[in-house]
């Protein structure tokens, strides 16, 4: 073999497999020399008989041998024959000669003698006697006190071994290299009958050895019995002979003849031509045709099929069936053809089982009938695996099937089956698989559905090889999803489809399946094509009757009232354009009812059955109690109504496409459980099939999104919250949109047996104010429930009582412009001390809360303080005091002696005022406000205490804006939002829209000035209650 490939996984590493080679060399075999003696004793009472018999072999038979003959075999107890009592055989002194494997140490020469009293015996040989064979006899007696020895020379079967154990073991003889691992190994080798053969002789000139091949890099130690290989390597036998003798272990050095053979990694390649995967097909003898290739050891060209095999479904190629376009040792092209007028699809003869080849002919016995279903479609006949094993010469295997080698023979024409009219095709309607044959059908009573029974070439399919009761349609339309991909065909009419009507739908032209089988009509000389029509003259290839699928129209829906309050009733009234009929069955087995879905907490998507009683065939009522929905909250109905032929109309959903819900994933959001929050409430159950699963869909970026709903997933109260189980994450930049339904208002029922709550109080509850005329008021909560409409209430009552347990009626006093908020503000200051607000509402469906409570209380205002250093300190009010005078601002600072102002508007620019003897401040600062900044000098640390009211809500003044002047200006630090002394405020808002170049503030602790200027970062330069030197480059008004 000129080739050799590490074994049939040779594209894993460290795989393996063996090479043998043989050689010849007759000097390698070798020869031993022994004997036996046979010792008689004078026990034995006799001589030896003449014509004894003697074998060296305990196995040794012939016909001269037999139970009455007297025979003698080597090995004690070993008789051929009975062995005279008294007499002992002993063992051969050859101790590799065999007793019981005559092949394996055959005789080359032998001498026999017997020796009694100093005689000598003579013998003959056995008749039948060979080297395998020795049989011999005495001519004269021998006597009981003599022996028998027999001397020969006899072969062994020689093995040669390196290291491990052999016939001569040491000795080096033949190395394998390759050209990855040159060091290669020393290999055994061992006498064998002839090239090829693994059976041992001892006498043979023929000599096997064999070495494991390895991909494994590791492989190259000497030892291992492993020579390393890659693909392409040359693979080297190099044999030295024994050198000096073969008896020793002397090794020679010279290499007496080599031989060589190709590393092979590389499996065939099959290129198939076809059937290509996933072929569908009409051709019922299609053609089988491949090509297989190999760049290194080939094949053997003029007996392909010793390398190639091919099935179809499971059925094994015969011989007779192949056909070659070119034979080459690299390359064949080979093709697989039934017998003329055979199908693929006829039954085969004898057994088809994988891999054995007990088939015999006839066809593959594929399924060409069988309807096959799959997500893109449906057609006839199964899914056929074909397979081809391929060899090359090296033995490395290349196998194409399963997945990748299946094809499909489509032997039958497409059907009609049924028909229904009032259906349309509405891509949008059913977005998840998996599709249904009625899921994406819409309401149209113009339109009818015709089935088949296999996917259409839609292309083949016009309006003119339809007629409805003989009319042809306006409008045709090839539809469906998954395996009803192009089996649905809707024909649009001109005229709308009456109530109960049940038209015949013929084919009057022809249309095709998408491998061409046609369903055409087959009058007389039209051969091809399949006629479903029953008659071949009838000008039709196949018809079918309509069932009645147009839905009753449900109109006219109204409720004598949507709000009930407890133990109330609505009765609900509405109109169908046909008869419907009075059921009571559930809303599973499809009823004339309504179907109800709402609450106000969390609820499960599963609907409840509203009974409804026929008032006529075309008109029904239901009554709505709140003892059956006892629950507050918002409920719509649904309403369903059966015709007589089971055709469900329903109203009252109405759709809501694309809401954008984006907005509600701000992060990333991992696949699972989403609450989202919609906006049109209550959820419908649309279909009026018992749940809103199917109602509700969701796409990311536009894909749609498989979404499951478990549990309580709708939340009825406030939240408004539909929960669902996403089975992708949601990124905060994707795009996330609901489509789902709700009931039309006309439908919706609200129980309200709940009582309205107070939300807050102003002032809040608990609290306490300074304010001596406060917002005094009310928030109702009425808002209970998702889609709530009724959230108003009515104020029955509001008292107030005073710190001295004054009760006043202050109800008419309250405004409101909402219903829900309700307050008013004394006109007078209230007296200091505690208060309680107690009020009474009536909602619109009559529940009142009453003499709900909150308190307040009225506290004297805390005394501004503004902090005061020995010193000279520049300050600031935050605010306009009560009362500006002087002496009464600085009345609680007794040690300040002298204050300053600067205002660049008066003559001089300065106002001061001084403490005379009597402790009056006086002179030309008689006031102090917050428009200035002030220098105070004192002795001590007594604060400036002052009551600032600030700025209320309503209040009859102005904000503070001080009109400043080109250059130095001295400034307060004044705050209206309530700022206390002391907080810091960004020195550039501060002084927005001013032309400002340089600020000074003045710490009175160091007597030093703080300088500061605009800048881009924000500080804390200012402070509430100090004062500032400020330059403008121009005028401007400060507006804190």
């Amino acid at each position: 073999q000129k080739h050799y490939s590490p074994g049939p996984t040779s594209s894993v590493s460290g795989a393996t497999s063996t090479a043998s080679f043989w050689l010849r060399d007759s000097a390698l075999d070798t020869t031993k020399t022994a004997s036996t003696t046979w010792y008689f004793n004078n026990n034995m009472g006799s001589d030896i008989g003449i014509d004894s018999q003697f074998t060296l072999y305990s196995a040794s038979t012939t016909g001269n041998i037999n139970s009455s003959t007297t025979c003698y075999a080597i090995g004690s107890g070993i008789s051929c024959g009975g062995m005279q009592e008294g007499g002992t055989a002993a063992s051969s002194t050859g101790a590799t000669f065999s007793t019981s494997n005559t092949a394996s140490t055959s005789l080359s020469a032998i001498s026999v003698v017997s020796s009694a009293t100093g005689t000598t015996n003579t013998f003959s040989e056995l008749v039948g006697w060979n080297k395998d064979n020795p049989v011999f006899k005495n001519k004269s007696a021998i006597n009981a006190s003599s022996t028998v020895v027999a001397t020969y020379t006899y072969n062994i079967v020689d093995s040669y071994a390196s290291s491990s154990a052999g016939s001569w073991t040491g000795n080096k003889i033949v190395k394998v290299t390759s050209s990855s691992d040159t060091e290669g190994e020393w290999v055994d080798i061992t006498q064998v009958t002839a090239p090829g053969s693994l059976s041992t002789d001892d006498e043979a000139d023929y000599y096997n050895g064999s070495v494991i091949l390895s991909k494994d890099a590791g492989s190259t130690t000497a030892g291992d019995d492993a020579v390393w290989v890659q693909d392409g390597d040359t693979l080297t036998v190099s044999y030295y002979g024994c050198g000096t003798s073969c008896t020793d272990t002397t090794d020679s050095s010279t290499i007496i003849s080599s031989t060589t053979a190709t590393i092979d990694f590389a499996a065939p390649t099959i290129t198939v031509a076809s059937p290509l995967d996933g072929t569908i097909t009409k051709d019922t003898t299609p053609e089988f045709t491949f090509t297989v290739a190999d760049s290194a050891s080939g094949f053997t060209a003029t007996a392909p099929l010793t390398y190639v095999s091919a099935y179809v479904n499971m059925c094994k190629a015969t011989t007779t069936e192949f056909s070659y376009a070119n034979l080459g040792s690299k390359s064949m092209t080979i093709t697989v053809a039934l017998t003329p007028g055979t199908n693929w699809t006829t039954a085969n003869t004898g057994t088809c089982n994988d891999g054995g080849s007990d088939r015999t002919g006839g066809g593959f016995n594929v399924d060409g009938t069988t309807v096959t279903t799959t997500t893109t479609g449906t057609w006839h006949g199964s899914s056929t695996n074909y397979k081809i094993i391929v060899s090359d010469i090296a033995g490395n295997q290349k196998k194409i099937d399963g997945a990748a080698a299946n094809f499909t023979i489509d032997a039958q024409a497409p059907n009609m089956t049924s028909a229904i009219t009032g259906k349309k095709y509405d891509a949008d309607k059913d977005t998840q698989a998996p599709y249904t044959l009625t899921g994406n059908d819409a309401n149209d009573n113009f339109s009818i559905k015709v089935v088949f029974d296999e996917s259409l070439d839609a292309s083949s399919v016009e309006t003119t090889d339809f007629t409805v009761d003989g009319v042809t349609p306006d409008t045709v339309t090839v539809a469906g999803k998954d395996e009803f991909t192009d089996r649905l065909v809707y024909l649009g009419m001109a005229n709308e489809i009456a109530h109960n009507s049940k038209p015949v739908i013929k084919l009057t032209g022809a249309v095709t399946d998408r491998v061409g089988n046609s369903l055409n009509d087959k009058p007389s000389g039209v051969t091809s094509g399949t006629d479903n029509s029953g008659s071949a003259t009838d000008g039709i290839a196949d018809k079918v009757t309509a069932t009645d699928g147009v839905k009753p129209t449900i109109s006219g829906a109204s409720l004598t009232t949507d709000l009930i309050k407890k133990s109330g009733s609505a009765v609900l009234t509405f109109n169908s354009d046909e008869n419907m009929k009075d059921n009571s069955n559930t809303i599973a087995e499809v009823c004339t009812c309504g179907v109800v879905l709402g609450g106000g907490s969390a609820g499960t998507a599963s609907s409840t059955k509203l009974a409804v009683s026929l008032t006529s065939p075309t008109a029904g009522k239901a009554t709505f109690k709140q003892t059956a929905f006892s629950a507050t909250g918002i409920y719509g109905i649904v309403i369903n109504g059966k015709d007589v032929n089971n055709n469900v109309g329903n109203s009252g959903g109405t759709k809501i496409t694309s809401e954008d819900v984006s907005s509600q994933f701000t992060t990333t959001t991992a696949a699972g459980a989403n609450a989202i929050k919609l906006k049109k409430w209550p959820l419908a159950d649309h279909d009026g099939d018992g749940t809103l699963h199917d109602g509700v869909s969701v796409t990311i970026n536009g894909v749609a999104e498989t979404v499951t709903m478990s549990g309580n997933a709708i939340d009825w109260s406030e939240n408004e919250t539909l929960t669902m189980t996403f089975s992708s994450q949601v990124l905060a930049t994707d795009t996330v949109k609901v489509t789902y339904y709700y009931v039309a208002d006309a439908q919706v029922v609200e129980v309200d047996i709940s009582k309205p709550t107070v939300s807050s109080f102003s002032p809040a509850d608990g609290s306490s104010s300074q304010n001596r005329r406060p917002m005094i008021g009310v928030t109702w909560d009425e808002d209970e429930y998702a889609g709530d409409t009724y959230t108003t209430v009515t104020l029955t009552k509001a008292e107030l009582k005073d710190p001295a347990g004054t009760k006043t009626d202050v109800l008419a006093n309250m405004s409101t412009s909402d219903s829900k908020n309700f307050f008013y503000r004394p006109t007078e200051d209230l007296a200091y001390g505690d208060f309680t607000l107690t009020v009474s509402a009536k909602d619109a469906a009559g529940n009142e809360q009453v003499n709900k409570v909150g308190r307040f209380t009225v506290k004297q205002r805390a005394l501004t303080k503004v902090s005061l250093l020995p010193g000279w300190n520049l300050i600031s009010l935050p605010g306009t005091p009560t009362n500006t005078a002087i002496n009464t601002v600085m009345a609680s600072t007794p040690k300040a002696e002298t204050i300053l102002t600067y205002d660049p508007t008066v003559a001089g620019g300065w106002l001061s005022a001084v403490r005379d003897s009597s402790g009056t401040l006086s002179g030309t600062l008689g006031a102090i406000d917050a428009a200035r900044a002030y220098w105070v000098y004192t002795t001590n640390n007594d604060p400036i205490k002052v009551d600032i009211p600030g700025y209320e809500g309503g209040a009859q003044q102005l904000p503070p804006a001080i009109s400043l002047v080109k250059g130095w200006n001295m400034v307060p630090a004044v705050s209206i939002t309530g700022s206390a002394v002391g907080d810091t405020l960004d020195s550039d808002t501060y002084f927005t829209g001013l032309s400002w170049t340089r600020a000074y503030g003045f710490n009175t602790t160091t007597d030093v000035y703080s300088s500061f200027i605009p800048t881009t970062a924000a500080d804390t330069e200012v402070a509430i209650g100090k004062g500032y030197w400020l330059f403008l480059s121009k005028a401007g008004t400060l507006v804190p």
